[in-house]
């Protein structure tokens, strides 16, 4: 239930001004800014790709800066 609950929030249109807010605090749940490099890096996990695809979509709306996606697939191991 909690997943079609989430995948719901991410439908819904929103001006730039309740993005950013909605993007930090994206960041502030599930992630972390450093810096790598000299450069600025926010590294957010998710294992919701419907939340993935919203911080994707709002982050080169409202930013021209280059991200980097990376996907990995979560290994099921018994709990025995």
């Amino acid at each position: 239930m909690l997943q079609k609950q989430k995948k719901e929030l991410t439908h819904f249109e929103v001006t730039d001004d309740e993005a950013k807010p909605e993007l930090a605090a994206f960041i502030r749940m599930n992630g972390a800014v450093s810096i790598s490099n000299g450069a600025l890096v926010a590294d957010v996990q998710t294992e919701n790709a419907a939340t993935a695809r919203r911080m994707y979509q709002l982050l080169k709306r409202l930013y021209d800066i280059p991200i980097e996606l990376l996907v990995r697939r979560k290994m099921k191991l018994k709990k025995k």
